[in-house]
């Protein structure tokens, strides 16, 4: 169960600004890809500690992750991408920590996938919020300058994007999945997720085995 006690650092070290990863120093890649992976390395044995707390179930909802934090009551939102002016993400979320609310809000005008993905990703950035490992490293990371703040922004939203697929398809299950059907499609309806991200799924897991 993660600890509360390191919550304040969290907004102060996301600015919303995303960078082209390739355009990096190639000495600036290497060290952003190794810190990416052992964020997923990270978040691999994190959703491992989620659905061990709670049991797995498929499709994967969200309860998983409300439940494994514990103490709080989360409020889910839409929203239009034509309802919030200069909005260009898909979504957000607002926590009262003195009433132990969390809003989460995303974009109800796109396909039911995505909007449970987003639910996930929102959930996640939430969770970091409360996990002083996380914060720990990540701040060690601003503290020595090993990057300029807008790549650590896109770090934490690539490690983020990569631990809300690793929930939504674990490794040894989807993969199982798909050998025994052998259809992209087949296995995104299975997972309730994108054909797209059940394409980019299989790919990882065939190249990286996670």
């Amino acid at each position: 169960m993660p600890s509360t006690s390191n919550t304040k650092h969290a907004q102060q070290i996301l600015p919303c600004n995303k960078v082209n990863i390739n355009n990096l120093h190639p000495y600036n890649r290497v060290r952003y890809d190794a810190c990416l992976n052992r964020l997923i390395d990270y978040y691999k044995r994190w959703t491992a500690d989620v659905f061990s707390s709670s049991g797995l179930v498929f499709p994967v909802q969200t309860k998983l992750i409300e439940d494994y934090l514990g103490g709080f009551e989360f409020e889910y939102i839409g929203f239009k991408k034509s309802d919030i002016s200069g909005v260009k993400v898909d979504g957000f979320f607002r926590p009262d920590f003195s009433t132990g609310k969390v809003l989460i809000f995303f974009r109800k005008d796109v396909c039911l996938e995505r909007q449970k993905s987003t639910k996930v990703h929102e959930l996640i950035h939430f969770a970091q919020l409360l996990d002083p490992m996380f914060q720990e490293y990540i701040n060690d990371i601003i503290k020595h300058n090993l990057f300029h703040r807008d790549v650590v922004y896109t770090l934490i939203e690539r490690a983020t994007e990569k631990a809300t697929a690793i929930y939504l398809m674990p490794y040894n299950n989807f993969f199982k999945k798909y050998k025994e059907v052998k259809s992209v499609k087949e296995v995104a309806d299975y997972f309730q997720v994108s054909k797209q991200a059940a394409r980019i799924r299989l790919q990882e897991c065939v190249q990286f085995a996670y």
